[in-house]
């Protein structure tokens, strides 16, 4: 899609949460000990957001940012903040693929796959997003495709994307 024509204040944000984010990678990368799933999900914490303020869901909408863009952006600002504050008990406090899925887990990464979905497709096209589509679909279906057909369930395609390093 296109890339938004940025107004002055919100352009400046932007441009000093970048310079912000590039100075905790360039630390991080270089001096800091750290996890590595951690520090995806830190980077999601800033790059999901920017995504629906600098790219247009359209290329009618380029000039101005609508409400809906907004929302979208404080709505992955709060899915990723989740994820980060229960980051110790969803990724090492639980047994992988054993320990059932909650029903807040589940919800967290209903919100975050669909969020990276619309954000890949502002992004990269309606082309990466249709290929990401039908995996996701494929996961959804498998049980009823005869040969193939291993289980899954909803829940454990969240698990797979969302919970599991």
């Amino acid at each position: 899609m296109a890339k938004r024509e940025l107004g002055s204040r919100v352009s400046a944000v932007v441009k000093i949460i970048l310079f912000l984010a590039a100075i905790y990678n360039i630390y991080i990368l270089a001096f800091a000990v750290y996890d590595v799933y951690q520090h995806m999900m830190i980077n999601l914490l800033y790059a999901l957001p920017l995504t629906y303020i600098m790219y247009s869901g359209s290329k009618r909408s380029v000039s101005k940012i609508p409400w809906y863009d907004y929302v979208l952006a404080i709505t992955s600002l709060v899915v990723v903040t989740v994820l980060l504050m229960n980051f110790r008990s969803w990724f090492w406090g639980r047994l992988w693929l054993v320990t059932p899925v909650t029903t807040e887990q589940f919800i967290v990464g209903m919100f975050l796959i669909v969020l990276l979905l619309e954000a890949v497709r502002r992004v990269g096209g309606i082309f990466i997003t249709a290929v990401a589509s039908v995996f996701l679909v494929f996961l959804l279906l498998a049980p009823y495709i005869p040969v193939v057909g291993f289980r899954t369930t909803p829940q454990r395609v969240v698990e797979f994307l969302c919970l599991t390093p």
